[in-house]
């Protein structure tokens, strides 16, 4: 059985109603516990204590130190400034309210339940209408081959172009923001500065990929065409 410090008390405290005095009590208990025996310190505060009428055991509980720095005008502040900037740091937070960051820790994550995420990143933002545009043309497509069940399925070639950018991206860090519980998972919305592009057309058919092509001098998948039918 591991002895706590609420057992070493209630010996020391049969101890003092039997009538022993510290002394006596101290050599008692260390004697039967010998290196687990309470120090001597201890058993005299606590017949001090028991002088004085206190029969309660356990530690008193403690209030600490009061959050002076984590006010309601503070937390306000704070939802404020987050909402306004998303990116702000633990260090612009501090210097604007003039508080530790162990207040600000407080304010963030106990008091408005935000984390800081990475942002997505997405290629572009669509529109409802150009969602819509999308779904209304794979629908006609499904009733033209038959849910693909048509052999005229086997026939359809389909490619597209599109720009490869060479980007210098955000790290992990720049692009992190403050999300708030009821908030979307962020995104980025802006692509950064280009440092370079090359134009690439992929062709797919029901079997696969066919191929993908890199277009010289920026030109489209119709002015390929066009320029190799004038060169035969």
């Amino acid at each position: 059985m591991d002895l706590n410090r609420e057992h070493l008390r209630a010996m020391i405290f049969y101890d003092f109603k039997y009538g022993l005095t510290e002394q006596l009590s101290l050599k008692r208990l260390q004697s039967a516990l010998e290196d687990f025996a309470p120090f001597r310190a201890t058993v005299f505060r606590w017949f001090k204590e028991f002088k004085r009428g206190k029969t309660n055991l356990e530690d008193d509980l403690r209030g600490g130190r009061p959050e002076t720095a984590v006010t309601a005008e503070n937390v306000w502040t704070s939802e404020m400034l987050v909402r306004e900037d998303p990116r702000i740091t633990y260090t612009n937070i501090e210097k604007i309210l003039g508080i530790s960051s162990g207040s600000v820790n407080t304010i963030l994550h106990q008091h408005l339940g935000v984390r800081k995420l990475c942002c997505r990143w997405i290629l572009r933002l669509l529109s409802g209408a150009e969602k819509q545009a999308r779904v209304d043309w794979c629908r006609e497509m499904l009733i033209l081959v038959e849910n693909g069940t048509s052999r005229r399925v086997s026939e359809i070639v389909t490619g597209d172009e599109t720009w490869i950018y060479q980007y210098d991206p955000e790290s992990k860090k720049q692009s992190s923001v403050w999300v708030f519980a009821e908030g979307q998972l962020p995104t980025k919305l802006q692509r950064t500065r280009n440092i370079g592009k090359k134009m690439v057309a992929s062709f797919f058919s029901r079997s696969g990929h066919l191929s993908t092509t890199m277009l010289e001098n920026s030109l489209s998948v119709v002015g390929l065409l066009i320029q190799n039918g004038t060169q035969q």
